[in-house]
C-alpha cells in the first residue's frame, strides 16, 4: 500500500527501487502529503538511506537542525544549555516537566493565568505579598522563596553553591557559574530542581487548602524528592503521595455536608437519660 500510494516520491528520494512492474501513483494523496512536507522542511530528502529509515538516526538530526527555543532574558548561546538540563537524565519526569514549564514560563501561576482569562487576580497568595505572581517571582524573588534559599545552603545541601554565587539564573535555567564536573552538576541541578518542585506544592497547597507550609517543611520535602530520586537511579518513576507538615491559615474548617443533619433522637442510646436496650 504504501508503494502505490508513494511510489512515485519514495523513488525520488530513492528509498525504493525503480521496479516498473509494480503499480505506482504519480499524484501524491493530501494524506501523505505531510511526510513529503515533513523531509522538505527539515531538507532531509538528500540524506542516506540509512538515515531516513531509522527514527533514532532522524531524530537527531532533525534535532540539529531545528532552531533553539529562546528563553528570555538569557544569551543567544545560552538556550541550547538550558533545553539539555531541562532532560538532564537525573532528573525524574515530574522534575522534567517542570523544568520545561520553567523554562519557557508558562507554569501556571496566577500571573500567567490572569493574562489568558483563567484568573481574577495575578497577585501573589503569599499573605502580605501584593506584589503580581511570575515564575521568577515565585521561585526567586517572593519572601517565602528568600526565605528558603537561605535555608537552603550549602549546610543543608553542599552541591549548592553558598553566599552570592547562588543567582537567579542558576536556580531556573541552570546556566551561570556551574560546577567543572558533569557529576556535581548533577547534583546540583536535581537539588535545584526539587527545592522548586517543593516551593510549588506549598504554593498550591495554600492556594487550594489555604494551608501554609513552614519553610523548613519545604526544604525538608525537597530533601526527600532528592533521596527518591537518587534511589530510583534516574529511571522514571511514578512519586508517592507526600505528607507535609502544615498550618492552616482558615481558623474554621467548614462541617461536611449532612454532618449537622444527623442527630440523635431523645431516648436513643448514648443519650443522656435513654434507656438501655
Amino acid at each position: 500500500m504504501t508503494r502505490f500510494w508513494m511510489g512515485s516520491y519514495l523513488r525520488k528520494i530513492k528509498i525504493l527501487p525503480i521496479d516498473l512492474k509494480v503499480p505506482v501513483s504519480f499524484n501524491l494523496p493530501p494524506a501523505y502529503a505531510f511526510i513529503q512536507k515533513f523531509l522538505s522542511h527539515f531538507k532531509l530528502e538528500q540524506e542516506e538511506l540509512q538515515i531516513l529509515t531509522n527514527h533514532r538516526s532522524l531524530i537527531s538530526v532533525v534535532q540539529e537542525r531545528d532552531s533553539v527555543s529562546p528563553v528570555r532574558g538569557l544569551a543567544l548561546g545560552e538556550p541550547s544549555t538550558v533545553w539539555s538540563s531541562v532532560n538532564h537524565p537525573v532528573l525524574p519526569n515530574r522534575l522534567r516537566d517542570l523544568s520545561w514549564m520553567v523554562a519557557h514560563e508558562i507554569l501556571p501561576v496566577r500571573s500567567v493565568m490572569h493574562s489568558r482569562g483563567m484568573s481574577r487576580s495575578s497577585t501573589c497568595p503569599r499573605p502580605g505579598c501584593d506584589a503580581p505572581e511570575s515564575v521568577r517571582h515565585l521561585l526567586w524573588e517572593c519572601s517565602a522563596a528568600v526565605e528558603q534559599w537561605a535555608l537552603a545552603g550549602s549546610l543543608q545541601f553542599p552541591c549548592l553553591p553558598a553566599g552570592d554565587v547562588l543567582t537567579a539564573q542558576l536556580v531556573l535555567y541552570g546556566v551561570g557559574q556551574r560546577p567543572q564536573s558533569q557529576k556535581d552538576f548533577a547534583a546540583q541541578w536535581l537539588t535545584l530542581a526539587a527545592i522548586k518542585d517543593a516551593t510549588w506544592t506549598s504554593r498550591n497547597l495554600l492556594v487550594r487548602k489555604h494551608k501554609q507550609i513552614p519553610p523548613v517543611a519545604v526544604i525538608r520535602m525537597a530533601a526527600a524528592t532528592v533521596t527518591m530520586a537518587r534511589a530510583a537511579g534516574g529511571k522514571p518513576r511514578t512519586q508517592p503521595q507526600r505528607r507535609i507538615a502544615s498550618v492552616p491559615i482558615r481558623m474554621k474548617e467548614p462541617e461536611p455536608h449532612g454532618k449537622s443533619s444527623r442527630q440523635q433522637r431523645p431516648g436513643s442510646p448514648g443519650e443522656a437519660g435513654g434507656k438501655e436496650p
